[in-house]
């Protein structure tokens, strides 16, 4: 049950970021900043208190491979700079399970947008897809469990 509990606690976040990507095309600092800072505290005190280095990393860690994930794909204007944030504390509160998340999120993408391809004209609101990306990986997880 443990491991379902940092994607519970993401899902209200991703869904208040979908519905204002979706909305005002932004995803606020107020609730990208506190989902990066909760996920390297939270694996921070929890290598700490099990005298773990690699468990104190571990946020972090997922939270730097996430940044250049999104700072990619923000420098190839595929997606805005909300978006990396957002990616970045998702990658903090998930690590062990990030790979995962990325892998079904552009899978997600890639049934609902790429046939579609030749209509899209703008930017779109990525948020939706890693709501459906964390879902998929929430799934995933119960199963295991």
């Amino acid at each position: 049950m443990m491991e379902l509990l940092p994607l519970i606690v993401l899902l209200p976040f991703i869904g208040i970021a979908t519905y204002t990507d979706q909305k005002k095309q932004m995803i606020p600092d107020k609730l990208t900043r506190p989902l990066i800072a909760m996920g390297v505290l939270s694996y921070l005190m929890a290598g700490v208190f099990a005298h773990d280095v690699w468990l104190a990393i571990l946020g972090s860690a997922g939270a730097l491979c996430a940044f250049a994930i999104g700072y990619l794909l923000w420098q190839l204007k595929a997606w805005g700079g909300g978006d990396a944030k957002l990616l970045m504390g998702i990658g903090a509160m998930i690590p062990t399970l990030f790979m995962y998340f990325i892998v079904a999120m552009f899978m997600c993408y890639l049934m609902l947008i790429l046939p579609k391809r030749t209509q899209i004209k703008k930017q779109r609101p990525f948020a939706i897809f890693m709501l459906m990306g964390l879902i998929a990986v929430f799934v995933m997880e119960a199963i295991r469990w």
